[in-house]
């Protein structure tokens, strides 16, 4: 068993300087991304994640202290599942950015979260 937590790819790969074609074929594979649904002819497009479950978000959001009692819409719980898609792509972007490697891990993470003040609340989350 490893004791070193595997890599975190966003978009598919992390690569830099790809060095083979064959490192683009997963690209863009988990790319969040926000769609509309309905017809062209429909004034009303809604949205749909591409990257996030709702169902999970939603259950994620009922298993938070206080959450027996949200009463959420689908559209919240889009919104929710948005905002977490733009979290994890900023811890995601401003750790690959300080780290010299091609993809990164956990500790990658964890420095960029206690090197920046912005993250305090988090600080000391066991995760």
């Amino acid at each position: 068993m490893h004791a070193t937590p595997s890599p975190i790819k966003m978009n598919g790969s992390f690569t830099k300087s790809p060095s083979r074609k064959s490192d683009h074929k997963n690209v863009g594979q988990h790319k969040a991304k926000v769609e509309p649904t309905s017809s062209k002819n429909d004034s009303k497009s809604s949205p749909q994640l591409k990257c996030l479950p709702q169902a999970r978000v939603r259950h994620i959001m009922e298993c938070s202290p206080g959450g027996e009692d949200l009463k959420m819409s689908e559209d919240g719980v889009i919104a929710m599942a948005k905002a977490a898609e733009g979290f994890i792509e900023l811890l995601a972007r401003g750790a690959y950015e300080e780290t010299s490697g091609v993809s990164v891990n956990y500790n990658h993470l964890s420095n960029y979260v206690h090197s920046n003040e912005e993250f305090d609340f988090i600080q000391g989350a066991n995760f």
